[in-house]
């Protein structure tokens, strides 16, 4: 019971952080189109060494035992994989929103996810669509999730 009440309360103070750094009241337009007058600037928090380690200290304990690639998004996810690569000593994959033309020309940088149980992150969610979208193409190059 302790341990929860103790879990909370990081979380909440954990929150309260991300509010202090982060948090705007404005008029936003969203990926998904619609207009919030709440935004989170998640580079507020990525730039901010510490409150990005207290982040990703935090994840690493949510990080379920049987995931052994951590993957981030180009470009609003890296901080965060590369940080809790770190703290769960897992590697750490990154994922374009297409191959380019040149170099290794794949979707996926870093690290082979094929038959690997990789985990998806995602800074913030409106609408599930890029989530969706990155999973589809992680499956197709063969990581089962």
């Amino acid at each position: 019971m302790k341990s929860n009440l103790v879990q909370k309360n990081h979380r909440k103070s954990l929150a309260q952080m991300i509010m202090n750094k982060a948090f705007l009241n404005g008029q936003f337009k969203l990926r998904s189109g619609r207009i919030s007058n709440l935004y989170i600037d998640k580079y507020a928090v990525f730039s901010h060494p510490q409150l990005l380690d207290t982040i990703t200290k935090y994840m690493a304990s949510l990080v379920p035992p049987c995931v052994q690639i951590i993957a981030g998004r180009e470009m609003g996810t890296i901080p965060l994989s590369i940080m809790l690569s770190q703290h769960t000593g897992l590697e750490c994959a990154f994922i374009r929103k297409e191959a380019k033309k040149y170099g290794t020309q794949r979707v996926v940088e870093g690290v082979d996810i094929k038959g690997k149980n990789v985990l998806v992150l995602e800074n913030i969610a409106t609408s599930g669509g890029e989530v969706m979208t990155t999973t589809r193409k992680l499956r197709a190059l063969g990581a089962p999730l």
